[in-house]
């Protein structure tokens, strides 16, 4: 759709913002029109210390205001912004008002901010004037010392009943400029900012315009949906738990003066929950808005004393800046009490659309030219701005959508796995018992939580009561996690009463400044759960099979939490194990039975090879060290895993006779079934191919079920690598299904399975399982079984479909030092001994065998190492050599001292020269099985010794050293980015073997000439710096 470059595309709401230029203006107008209409209701104390409640009209506020801005005119008029640091009050209310007449932009500055906060935002805006509170006296102290061109001056006294007994000042309009003209529409009127939640705060700047649309939006929208209920009047009264400095507060200040209703001040602010609703009886509120944590507080109240009329009163509560937890929207419509949670722009129409972000979540995003677009902020290329909120499509309301939290909350893993912690925060912070929390994990290996009591609520409670409620929280909070998102019991941490977690204005925890305050705590925690140092504890020293079970299967069950039993002889990883709980599980049975190295599951994956180890093991003799792992690989388990497919293909496929190929010029389109493409060289591929005007449709079966967005998958994957995402989407080109390859049909009905089969000219397989510890049985359930129903989809008896595999040089780097474009004999040994290359292999063996027995045109590409695209410089920042070049180079400042030379290949090279393959063997049957045989490396090799010399003229400074010694560096630190592939560094660069291998090209060079064009990782190395600079991997 277009951008809203011609704002009168926008429809004008109630209050046309050509009707008045400027806000204040607009305010001006309605004073004038509700002068005496209540507009403030505030608590002050009476004269025997009582609270009493004390009114002010629209007329009286705008009266006090414009001879205050008279008043200080001379002082404060030709400042260019005035920025206020004070409590919110209805005193801040009234001095905004004041400012605003001046007609100088006011920036509101939040009263939680640091001093070094409050001098950032000064800087960002310019500011020359600092208007401070009398509690802010050390912060303007600061000021003034930091920025001696900032003059500061302390707010007036407010004696509001000697402000109301002056006459309006006679000569007001020549003071204050009452000229609105249409360039005031753009004009900066208010500045605000970011809560500072994940770094420091962000100034945003507000025109007139902006404002005035702003305080319209959701009137605009009831008007829209006919919902006059809803609509506010001049009877309204309303309750804002919203700071004025806050954008949620500016809204209930401001709004208000469209309908002529009144807004309450309390004299403590934030008020207590308690206090709030006795003024809710007393005044007959019927208006709350109020930010989730209060909400949450509310709702609490209810729960207990069953008292929810007051709340069924209001016309409906408004909720923001944060989702509210799902128990507490259920919890609202079950009592028939109207929420509204007000979230960006949602109901902007135009201004604004969804874009996919992530698995089943959406961003919004606003549109270049939105009226509703801040001055000055960060855009995109285009001009939209992305808005970090993100959403998921409702389950109950069609067409609607859950709003879930921001883009920063997001936890990356030290896997790189996500964990969204705000379903889990909201799952823990629903027990009465916790006052708040927090969960954490970005770029650890598990996630952990800070939880803050209510000290009133278990003040009541015994403490090892109180522990078991939380950590039952704790519990339901990881039943509807990711299991690598599941907080481990050890990973709870309970603060001291005496301190705080550290919120923003909106009431929610800052993450980032909650993990800083509690630094030492949170190090602590993480130290203790990852040591491997063993328990001071009796251990199990039993070599009953029986005992060792039991013990075994409880520190199994500790991690997993198995809903249902865990099977013996069935690979734990097949029943919710991953790399991280691997970690834990390895460290329950170091401590509870005997210790175990770091790899120990992944040779003994199941409930039965784990005990039959430590029965062999004879453990009770052991010295209290780790037991010794033969390291010898199982080449038999590679032979037998091929044999059997061998086998099954003699039965199941049928002899191939080709009958329509013909010479390489056809012309004919092809329809490609591509597997892996949400991967970074399946992402390349795609492009590539949807760039090919002989490819006609491309089917991507993507991993997913039927409520899974596969489109918004490889979407999001076009996306994070800056590929232009419009090539998914023309004329329905590309087809994603759902990949579940390992079952029968694929998974798909029978229908469709065969109308695919005839319509499919061509397959690449390029999904594959990337983990250099899994055994080849694993690979063989994994990957393996599925690609052998894939090659029984391809089997035909006339003319059977082309079939790709993507391979690795893995598959023959134990062959020799030079490796030809050629099958291997079949030997495992010439593969490297571990699964991954294993399976490669086998698949390699087995794809010979079709070509040679079955006549089926199956290739193989041997991939090298990858590195990011040329052009965008997206590589992956889980991979090995990203790791190793920032881990080492910029964290560790130290870097392995290697005799290899280097072929790696960009991404795109490598997609663009498997593409050119795949089509120009489209059209012909192989005459032998070495015509089947591709290497994709770089022809451009250079040196390890020159990659690192380019590696400091980028400005990394670093020593090198022993590539021994460099892995004992790594295990030593566990932040380190490298630390995650300790177990493959040891086995890979502590070997006293170094061959230097080479990978003939010349076959693949003339079917694909573009690969010798690649550049080499020197000539890109700039460029991948910058790309991980700007995802914050990269911190020079």
């Amino acid at each position: 759709m277009a951008s809203f470059d011609d704002i009168t595309l926008v429809k004008e709401p109630q209050y046309p913002v050509h009707d008045y230029y400027c806000f204040i203006n607009l305010f001006q107008k309605q004073a004038e029109k509700f002068k005496h209409n209540i507009y403030l209701r505030y608590e002050d104390l009476s004269s025997e210390g009582e609270i009493e409640v004390k009114t002010l009209t629209y007329g009286q506020v705008d009266l006090i205001a414009t001879n205050l801005a008279c008043d200080l005119y001379e002082k404060l008029g030709n400042k260019s912004v005035i920025s206020v640091l004070e409590d919110h009050s209805v005193y801040y209310l009234i001095m905004l008002y004041t400012l605003y007449k001046l007609r100088i932009p006011v920036q509101m500055i939040s009263a939680r901010n640091s001093s070094a906060a409050v001098c950032s935002l000064l800087q960002q805006v310019n500011s020359d004037c600092l208007v401070y509170g009398i509690y802010y006296q050390h912060i303007k102290d600061i000021v003034s010392e930091e920025n001696r061109n900032v003059e500061c001056f302390p707010i007036p006294n407010f004696d509001l009943e000697n402000l109301l007994k002056k006459p309006l000042n006679p000569i007001w309009s020549e003071i204050l400029d009452q000229n609105f003209t249409e360039e005031d529409l753009d004009r900066s009127v208010t500045i605000v900012h970011s809560s500072g939640t994940t770094n420091m705060p962000k100034a945003v700047i507000w025109s007139n315009r902006f404002l005035m649309y702003f305080i319209q939006t959701y009137l605009q929208t009831f008007y829209k949906r006919k919902q006059f209920e809803f609509i506010e009047d001049e009877n309204d009264i309303l309750i804002g738990i919203t700071p004025s400095y806050h954008m949620f507060g500016t809204y209930s200040n401001y709004h208000c003066i469209l309908s002529g209703g009144s807004i309450y001040y309390f004299r403590e602010f934030p008020p207590t929950a308690k206090h709030t609703i006795a003024v809710m009886k007393k005044e007959n509120v019927t208006r709350l808005n109020a930010p989730p944590y209060f909400v949450n507080q509310i709702m609490h109240y209810m729960e207990e004393t069953g008292d929810i009329q007051p709340f069924q009163n209001l016309k409906f509560l408004a909720t923001g800046g944060a989702a509210t937890p799902k128990k507490i929207d259920e919890f609202f419509l079950k009592n028939n009490i109207n929420v509204l949670n007000m979230f960006s722009m949602s109901d902007a129409e135009k201004h604004t659309y969804l874009e996919h972000y992530d698995e089943d979540k959406y961003q919004l995003i606003v549109r270049k030219g939105s009226p509703f677009l801040a001055t000055g902020i960060q855009t995109r290329e285009n001009g939209d701005y992305a808005t970090k909120d993100l959403v998921v499509k409702s389950k109950v309301i069609e067409n609607g959508y859950n709003y879930v939290g921001r883009a920063d909350d997001i936890l990356v893993m030290f896997n790189g796995e996500k964990t969204n912690p705000l379903p889990m925060e909201d799952t823990i912070k629903s027990n009465p018992l916790v006052a708040n929390c927090t969960v954490i994990g970005e770029g650890q290996q598990l996630t952990a939580a800070l939880i803050e009591l209510n000290f009133e609520a278990v003040k009541n409670y015994c403490l090892d009561t109180v522990i078991d409620k939380v950590h039952e929280s704790i519990r339901k909070a990881n039943e509807d996690a990711p299991s690598y998102s599941t907080i481990l019991p050890e990973m709870v941490k309970i603060i001291p009463f005496s301190k705080h977690l550290v919120a923003s204005d909106k009431g929610t925890v800052s993450r980032k400044r909650s993990i800083i305050y509690f630094q030492t705590e949170v190090d602590d925690m993480y130290a203790k759960s990852l040591t491997k140092k063993i328990a001071k504890r009796k251990m199990c020293h039993t070599v009953d099979s029986n005992v060792l079970e039991t013990n075994v299967m409880t520190s199994v069950i500790r991690v997993l939490r198995p809903a249902v039993a865990i099977q013996k002889e069935v690979s734990l990883f097949k029943q919710g194990l991953n790399s991280l709980l691997s970690i834990q599980l390895q460290n329950y049975l170091s401590k509870d039975i005997y210790p175990v190295p770091q790899d120990f599951l992944y040779d003994y994956p199941t409930i039965a090879t784990i005990v039959d180890y430590f029965s062999k093991a004879n453990i009770v003799n052991k010295p209290k060290e780790e037991i010794p792992v033969t390291k010898k690989f199982n080449y038999q388990a590679t032979t037998d895993i091929l044999d059997k497919y061998l086998q099954s293909a003699s039965k199941d496929l049928i002899p191939a006779v080709v009958t329509n190929y013909s010479d390489p010029n056809d012309d004919r389109e092809h329809v490609v079934m591509l597997t892996g493409a949400t991967g970074s060289l399946g992402s390349a591929i795609l492009l590539k191919l949807l760039q090919n005007p002989k490819v006609k449709t491309v089917y991507a079966l993507v991993r997913g079920n039927e409520s899974t967005d596969l489109m918004g998958r490889i979407a999001d994957s076009f996306r994070k690598r800056g590929y232009p995402e419009s090539e998914l989407y023309e004329a329905g080109r590309v087809q994603a299904l759902p990949m579940n390859v390992e079952q029968e049909y694929l998974g798909l009905s029978i229908n469709i399975y065969n109308k695919l089969k005839s319509e499919t000219t061509v397959i690449l397989s390029c999904a594959w399982l990337l983990d250099f510890n899994q055994p080849v049985a694993h690979y063989d359930s994994e990957c393996i079984k599925g690609l052998y129903n894939m090659v029984k989809f391809a089997n035909k008896e006339i003319n059977p479909i082309h079939f790709h595999f993507i391979s690795s040089v893995s598959a023959t780097g134990a062959y020799g030092i030079y490796v030809p474009e050629a099958a291997m004999p079949n030997n495992p040994q010439v593969a490297l001994p571990m699964g991954y290359g294993q399976s490669k292999f086998i698949v390699e063996q087995l794809f010979h065998y079709l070509v040679e027995k079955k006549n089926m045109p199956c290739y193989v590409h041997r991939v090298g190492q990858l590195c990011g695209d040329s052009n965008t410089g997206a590589w992956n920042t889980t991979e090995m050599y990203p790791l190793t070049l920032v881990g080492g180079g910029s964290y560790m400042k130290k870097m392995p001292d290697l005799d290899t030379a280097i072929n790696w290949i960009p991404v795109n090279y490598a997609g663009n020269a498997i593409v050119d393959i795949m089509m120009n063997t489209a059209t012909r049957s192989p005459k032998s099985i070495d015509e089947t045989i591709f290497h994709i490396v770089n022809t451009n090799e250079i040196s390890w010794s020159s990659l690192l010399t380019s590696m400091k003229e980028c400005g990394m400074e670093f020593e090198v050293i022993n590539p021994k010694d460099w892995v004992q560096e790594v295990s030593k630190d566990r932040k380190n980015p490298c630390y995650r592939l300790l177990g493959f560094y040891q086995k890979l660069f502590t070997s006293d073997q170094k061959i230097l291998i080479r990978w003939g090209t010349k076959n693949t060079s003339t079917l694909a000439p573009s690969m010798k064009q690649a550049p080499n990782v020197i000539d890109m190395l700039p460029v991948y710096l910058k790309s991980w600079k700007s995802v914050k991997f990269y911190n020079p």
